[in-house]
């Protein structure tokens, strides 16, 4: 596979963390890149920060309005060739001390962490595929997580939606095994993101302390690794505890996945 990396880029989630920090690398790269986001106002300081970047107010848990947003994005960049699928968020609660949830916050996590992206992928798909050729593979790309193999109490709903798209990868990858359109998964450890920072605190002291508690990978050390990944083409991208995972997995159920003839 060639680089993951193409000319046009989507990455939705763009507005922070991991999703905020692959802009700014594929955008120093000097690729076209198109940052989509919830929040205006980043959209704003990102368009003043990087000059010819493109942006798009996007909210990936609006499942109703997302053939919309995207006809409008595809008619805008028709060229459009990657997309990265970075918008996540991970809720923190426990159902044995009835610090409980809702059914609206449940459905939302599951709406952005694994919804959005399964339908994003059914729309992009087709469009893909009518477009390639040899010379100009498409990429769709998800930030999953290392606690998709690993799922943790107190985390549940986070844990089950980072499965299901680890498991969309695997179907969608199988499928377009032979096409030009490629399916990549980036599995990072644990990075210091704002996506527990509601929680860092209480997740700490319940792991045993700042001395017990594993310690977060930097968004940039973090950043260095999956760009080697994405930039040599690879179609699952492990950092750290992530490489771990995928390589387990891999061992683990690779004579079912030969068996079923699910390739990638």
């Amino acid at each position: 596979m060639p680089s993951a990396i193409n000319k046009v880029v989507l990455i939705i989630g763009a507005t922070s963390g991991i999703g905020e920090g692959l802009t700014r690398r594929i955008h120093a790269q000097g690729k076209k890149v198109i940052a989509a986001g919830r929040r205006e106002d980043r959209l704003r300081l990102l368009e003043k920060e990087l000059p010819g970047l493109c942006t798009v107010c996007l909210d990936i848990s609006d499942i109703g309005n997302l053939p919309t947003v995207l006809s409008t994005i595809l008619q805008d960049h028709p060229d459009l060739d990657t997309v990265i699928v970075s918008a996540g968020i991970q809720s923190y609660f426990s159902i044995k001390e009835g610090h409980l949830s809702s059914p609206s916050k449940i459905q939302s996590e599951f709406d952005i962490n694994l919804t959005g992206p399964a339908v994003l992928s059914h729309l992009l798909i087709p469009h893909f595929l009518q477009r390639e050729d040899d010379n100009n593979p498409s990429t769709i790309c998800f930030i999953g997580s290392g606690l998709a193999f690993v799922p943790l109490p107190l985390m549940p709903i986070y844990c089950a939606s980072k499965a299901g798209l680890h498991s969309l990868c695997v179907s969608l990858r199988a499928e377009l095994d032979g096409t030009h359109v490629n399916i990549v998964e980036i599995c990072p450890p644990y990075v210091e993101t704002e996506l527990d920072k509601s929680f860092r605190d209480e997740m700490i002291a319940r792991l045993g302390g700042p001395e017990k508690a594993p310690k977060p990978m930097s968004v940039s050390q973090f950043l260095d690794h999956a760009m080697e990944g994405l930039l040599v083409g690879r179609s699952e991208i492990g950092v750290g505890f992530g490489q771990a995972a995928f390589d387990t997995w891999r061992k683990a159920f690779s004579p079912f996945l030969e068996r079923f003839h699910v390739n990638g």
